[in-house]
């Protein structure tokens, strides 16, 4: 949900609406699925996956609702991270930057991409299959970036910075 056509004239309810669908959203489905994991059993556990934004590591002019939604489900997938980990669950999202999918639209939204496009929804896919796998079984409590080439924008600082980023942001 975007807020750019009200320029300026956001209502409480356009703001709620936003924050129920992304939050309420969130929050309800990691529940309902973590409620059926904690059924199976800890040596089961399972994986829960959600759906946040690189905006929601910064804000962005006339997106208050959608920025402010997806940094609310940085601290919900967290949260959700320690609470379930004791069940063998592990809580993660997906951080994606510019997409190309309907309704994401122009150049001025990967200029600053690295590697010059927009990703594409495989390598999302490709991405939240990594998290779901084996693999990432102690991962939990982080975005998963698939952000605008993450460590080419550090490389510049060297390759230790580079890997201290990734670190940071994927791994923690």
């Amino acid at each position: 949900m975007r807020e750019s056509e009200y320029r300026g004239r956001l209502s409480e309810d356009d703001f709620d609406r936003v924050m129920s669908v992304n939050c309420k959203g969130t929050l309800y489905s990691y529940r309902g699925a973590a409620r059926q994991m904690i059924k199976q059993g800890p040596e089961r556990g399972g994986r829960i996956i959600g759906a946040s934004s690189t905006f929601g590591l910064k804000g962005q002019a006339e997106r208050t609702p959608y920025c402010t939604s997806k940094f609310a489900i940085r601290a919900i997938t967290q949260t959700a991270a320690l609470e379930w980990g004791q069940y063998g669950i592990t809580v993660n999202a997906y951080a994606p930057g510019p997409i190309n999918t309907p309704g994401v639209h122009g150049p001025s939204l990967y200029t600053k991409v690295p590697l010059k496009r927009m990703g594409q929804p495989e390598e999302v896919a490709a991405l939240v299959s990594f998290i779901a796998s084996p693999g990432a079984s102690y991962i939990t409590g982080k975005d998963a970036l698939s952000k605008r080439s993450l460590c080419a924008k550090h490389l510049a600082h060297g390759f230790t910075a580079c890997m201290r980023t990734f670190r940071t942001n994927i791994i923690g």
